[in-house]
């Protein structure tokens, strides 16, 4: 399909070749020609976690220009340039799961499901750490005010990374 029926046939509705061959319909950014939406792209998102590699496709199609185009205007050489762009996305398919939390001088809040399975890793140089799921807080030193916290929940499928250097952090039950 040349790139004018492709255009007629998202002006029509009707699914992409890449939509067809995975038997989903277009998404709003499709029949628009414009950016996905949110809600695509966390949709993607799910999937991909899941296993989807089509869902991590959609991602790589949706968001492939910008990486590049941004990364082009820091190095200024094409070949460099597609080089960090498929760094960039390697790099997002292989933390899919993780989640990082920093915060210089501020609480860190997190409200979880109770079935959520993840490995923590919790710290604060000068706060408290509040956790409902559990394990008990370490002090990190006797000369400081931090504590710290390792634990896992299920069988660990996501990393979970928080920390602060002066503040408190709480995980919540949902």
């Amino acid at each position: 399909m040349n790139g004018s029926s492709r255009a007629a046939a998202r002006a029509e509705g009707a699914a992409s070749p890449a939509h067809a061959a995975h038997g989903r319909g277009p998404t709003a950014a499709d029949r628009a020609g414009e950016a996905p939406l949110a809600a695509d792209i966390a949709a993607w998102v799910q999937r991909a976690r899941e296993g989807g590699r089509d869902a991590f496709e959609q991602l790589y199609r949706s968001h492939v220009g910008r990486i590049y185009a941004l990364c082009i205007r820091m190095v200024g050489d094409r070949a460099r340039a597609e080089q960090l762009t498929q760094d960039a996305f390697v790099r997002a398919w292989q933390k899919l799961g993780s989640y990082r939390f920093e915060c210089h001088s501020g609480d860190i809040t997190l409200t979880l499901p109770e079935s959520v399975d993840a490995d923590f890793d919790i710290s604060t140089f000068n706060g408290e750490i509040q956790n409902a799921f559990g394990p008990r807080t370490e002090r990190t030193s006797r000369y400081t005010s931090g504590y710290e916290l390792d634990f896992s929940r299920g069988g660990g499928a996501a990393d979970v990374r928080a920390e602060t250097f002066s503040g408190d952090l709480e995980l919540r039950i949902r």
